[in-house]
């Protein structure tokens, strides 16, 4: 399996709890309904680093949304914001360019027709207050 389909695969198994409002539960990462969307080592390792980190990861995403809140983005933004958020904060082995293009291209196929540029300029505001605050820790 691609890093491509492994995160579409944690995009969908994310959406598809937190649209509920339900937890991700620990000790399986099955699907109800169809069967199981299959989880690779990295598509887990995106599922950990957002459950584990859900409300720091909710928090810096809240922080760079302007007119926005939450609880108002819809649930597919959300989910997709948060598992992006989840990779630039905790996942550095993978570049910020392959994780705000993968976010965007996740919007374009699952979102309405404006969501990929909301996604876009998030990340990339986002991404620019990780990029200074890792600039001014490096000088300490």
């Amino acid at each position: 399996m691609t890093r491509k389909e492994s995160r579409t695969n944690a995009f969908m198994l994310l959406f598809s709890l937190y649209a509920n409002d339900e937890t991700i539960p620990e000790d399986t990462l099955e699907l109800d309904d169809d069967g199981v969307i299959e989880v690779d080592d990295f598509c887990r390792r995106i599922i950990d680093n957002t459950r584990d980190n859900l409300t720091e990861i909710d928090g810096r995403i809240a922080s760079h949304l302007q007119g926005w809140t939450i609880d108002r983005l819809p649930k597919t933004s959300l989910a997709i914001l948060r598992l992006s958020a989840a990779q630039l904060l905790y996942m550095k082995d993978i570049p910020v360019p392959v994780v705000i293009s993968e976010a965007v291209e996740l919007a374009k196929r699952f979102g309405s027709s404006n969501d990929y540029v909301f996604i876009n300029g998030a990340l990339s505001s986002f991404e620019k207050a990780l990029a200074a605050c890792s600039g001014n820790s490096d000088e300490q």
